[in-house]
């Protein structure tokens, strides 16, 4: 989620997700969702440009999520190895791995939503991560509504 000063999305296209696989001007990509989980490394990545983010845009925040948690009846207990990592896409160096298998086992919440942490902007225009590891009740669609997503029913 794209965020504004007021901590809102600008616009729909502010969430990127596997149904809108890209931001303006593809400053954050999609690179597309794996619903199995199945193969070797990492099941899904997202791209970031940072140089390209708006500059209306002072903060991003990340979520992991499970498609139709509820209707499929699947959560994140039902997964292990699950982590969140950044890679320097140029030199292929792991700036930061995440671990969140501790925080899914000792959460006692339906898990089908993680809130990962969010990107800021600093003042000389660089960004900072600041980690959460929050496991939330409800679904992707309750969280992309308190950033003013319309979501279709």
């Amino acid at each position: 989620f794209l965020l504004n000063s007021r901590e809102k999305t600008r616009e729909n296209e502010d969430f990127v997700f596997y149904n809108n696989s890209s931001a303006q001007n593809d400053c954050i990509v999609h690179e597309g969702d794996n619903r199995t989980g199945l193969g070797a490394g990492d099941d899904e990545s997202v791209q970031i440009n940072f140089r390209e983010i708006p500059l209306d845009v002072p903060e991003f925040r990340v979520y992991l999520s499970i498609y139709n948690p509820f209707e499929n009846e699947h959560h994140f207990k039902m997964v292990k190895h699950v982590y969140f990592r950044i890679v320097d896409r140029e030199s292929t160096d792991e700036l930061l791995r995440f671990n969140l298998d501790n925080i899914i086992e000792t959460s006692n919440k339906q898990q089908a939503v993680i809130y990962i942490g969010k990107f800021e902007r600093t003042p000389n225009q660089n960004w900072t991560f600041e980690s959460h590891g929050e496991v939330l009740e409800g679904s992707l669609k309750e969280v992309a509504e308190q950033y003013d997503i319309i979501v279709k029913s």
